[in-house]
């Protein structure tokens, strides 16, 4: 997770002592900057005591080097045999053991110590092989370590694929000290090798007649083997003011590097006794000491330290310092531990690299994972451009995270397709003694698509007939493929016709249904598909509506009337004589002759109307007269 940080601390348990780029080890993690609190010295001191016995390391075990390989922590320290003998004590020359241990507390030496022992004659450790510093790459352990050769002290190389083999550089010595009018003239050894993500850094003491004590080199170099003396002729790390409790020497620093800044722990010594030290720095070279130093003292009367607290190593697992030292008490050096919770920044952010889709890109789902103690958030934001150089606004992907893994789609949040992109995670929390962790953070190009759309959304075909339904592709995010239609679930004696069998898009082409006259009715789910050969797919289902076949229409017939012949009249009876007396009236014979005849005529007409309604409701056709007889 390379960037801009502010406030940040990528180191991880994990990666303790490795020489990772920081950035590049997937192992790694990003939390908020801290600093120790206060150290409080183990119950169980000393946590490595010196051997039984005769043994080798049996009057002094020193200058512990610990490493988490991911698995079980290792130890190499120095290590010394002191004889009585009838004329006198004898010591041995100092030597390199090697132990391990599954929590860092409780160690198991190695049955091959001394690990590392002085050379023939002529060789640069002729006389002593002093503390090495060791960083694990992943696949090998690699040691700087202080050799003397009954003439000068010199910083050498070895490396090693078990902790325990040791194979020495054929270059040694590396450094060595030169009588060349430098600062360090007369003793350079006990380096602080670490790898900041571009290059080595060392620390080392180094002192001359100008110094008349020991002070803090650095040095540089690309390899690990080649190195480059700071310059100007000068150290980075002085004594303390007349009177300070490091006004005499300062020596045997350990530094680690959080991507962003340095922390050195180091002993001073006011000419009575060592004790540790705390400083920081924002290059390796200009370092600012704590006001509360030092930050471990000596203990009571009758502890092992009591005379001496000194050289400092120290590891940070994300949730505890752990700083191992040396600690005297006037007869033997033993290997004590202290601990000191972080104190954590209240916010920090990570400004990622520019993630180049390396074309017009739409951006797919980003996804994190991360883990948040109680009172801790992180945020997330993204920001798009064209030129790696003009950004845009800083888009919100999340407000706050979730315990875990965390994927949103951006897609969703309407990005318009970009070249570039990159994200802003600000890391916070309410409780200084918690920090957030932010352990990966993806961010995925979205996958070429496309639309697959068919109108009239039902389809509605008549049996024995052939209809045309339009379907549309539309490519989304870049799609460039062919694709293959095809059309399933088609019911029995219905065919489908998509004319080519891959298609460029966008394109809207003819969907071609036919059927025949027995092709059954009703409503039938077919299945549309369109299938590129990356395995992109969309289906769509729709209703096929089989109708029935339209009857053909038959003519109505028309009735033809019958002639039926008038019946035979009828006599009309007379009307029958009252007894009333009628008045006698002029005689008028003609007019009552007609009136009768127009009674007469009515009358037939009512009864042949009669006889030919029966006539026509006895007719065969349904079809009803077409006029009526008057």
């Amino acid at each position: 997770m390379a960037g801009e940080r502010h406030n940040l601390d990528v180191r991880g348990l994990d990666a303790l002592g490795t020489p990772y780029d920081y950035d590049a080890d997937a192992r790694g993690a990003i939390r908020l900057r801290s600093q120790p609190g206060r150290f409080t010295k183990h119950p169980d001191n000393p946590i490595f005591d010196v051997g039984e016995g005769d043994a080798w390391d049996n009057a002094v075990v020193s200058e512990a080097k610990v490493i988490f390989d991911g698995e079980k922590y290792h130890l190499w320290y120095s290590g010394r045999q002191r004889l009585e003998t009838p004329t006198g004590r004898k010591r041995s020359a100092m030597m390199t053991g090697y132990a391990t241990s599954p929590d860092g507390l409780h160690w198991t030496r190695h049955p091959d110590n001394p690990v590392m022992v002085p050379g023939p004659p002529g060789s640069p450790e002729a006389n002593h092989v002093y503390p090495p510093y060791v960083l694990f790459d992943g696949q090998q352990f690699h040691m700087w370590y202080s050799a003397h050769d009954f003439e000068a002290w010199s910083i050498n190389y070895a490396a090693s694929t078990d902790g325990a083999a040791w194979e020495k550089h054929p270059g040694n010595p590396l450094m060595r000290a030169a009588h060349d009018g430098r600062w360090d003239e007369n003793f350079i050894s006990e380096p602080s090798v670490l790898w900041n993500g571009q290059r080595f850094e060392m620390w080392y003491n180094g002192g001359s007649d100008r110094t008349s004590t020991l002070r803090v080199g650095y040095a540089w170099s690309d390899d690990g083997l080649s190195w480059h003396k700071w310059e100007p002729d000068e150290w980075v790390l002085g004594v303390g003011p007349l009177d300070a409790w490091d006004d005499f020497s300062v020596a045997r620093v350990h530094v680690l590097y959080d991507g962003e800044r340095y922390q050195m722990f180091y002993e001073g010594h006011d000419v009575a006794s060592w004790r540790l030290g705390y400083a920081w720095s924002e290059d390796g070279t200009s370092w600012t000491k704590d006001p509360d130093n030092p930050i471990l003292d000596l203990g009571p009367a009758g502890d092992f330290d009591n005379a001496n607290a000194a050289e400092p190593y120290v590891i940070f697992d994300g949730s505890t310092y752990w700083l191992y030292y040396s600690g005297y008490d006037g007869d033997k050096y033993r290997i004590g531990l202290a601990t000191a919770e972080p104190i954590y920044a209240v916010e920090g952010t990570l400004i990622s690299t520019a993630v180049d889709g390396e074309r017009l890109t739409y951006w797919g789902d980003v996804a994190w994972t991360c883990r948040l103690p109680k009172d801790t958030d992180i945020r997330l934001e993204v920001a798009t451009s064209d030129d790696n150089r003009t950004w845009s606004d800083w888009t919100s992907v999340a407000p706050g995270s979730a315990d875990g893994e965390n994927t949103v789609s951006l897609l969703d949040l309407g990005l318009a397709a970009s070249r570039y992109l990159r994200y802003r995670a600000t890391l916070t929390t309410a409780d200084p003694a918690h920090s957030p962790v932010l352990e990966k953070v993806f961010v995925a190009e979205a996958g070429g698509d496309f639309t697959l759309e068919v109108q009239p959304e039902a389809l509605r075909l008549p049996a024995g007939k052939t209809a045309n339904y339009a379907v549309k592709l539309s490519p989304l995010y870049g799609f460039d493929e062919p694709v293959s239609l095809t059309v399933s679930g088609l019911p029995e004696g219905v065919k489908a016709d998509l004319g080519e069998e891959a298609v460029e898009l966008p394109l809207q082409v003819s969907l071609a249904l036919s059927s025949d006259l027995a092709s059954p009715t009703g409503t039938h789910p077919i299945t549309i598909e369109a299938a590129a050969a990356s395995g992109t797919t969309r289906t769509l289902v729709v209703n096929l509506v089989l109708l029935a076949p339209t009857p053909t229409p038959t003519p109505w017939p028309t009735a033809t009337p019958t002639a039926t012949p008038p019946p035979s009249p009828t006599a009309i009876p007379s009307p029958t004589p009252t007894a009333t007396p009628i008045p006698p009236e002029p005689a008028v014979t003609q007019p009552v002759a007609i009136a009768g005849i127009a009674g007469i005529v009515l009358a037939l007409a009512i009864v042949v109307g009669l006889l030919i309604r029966r006539t026509g409701q006895n007719h065969d056709s349904d079809q009803p007269p077409s006029h009526p007889i008057t």
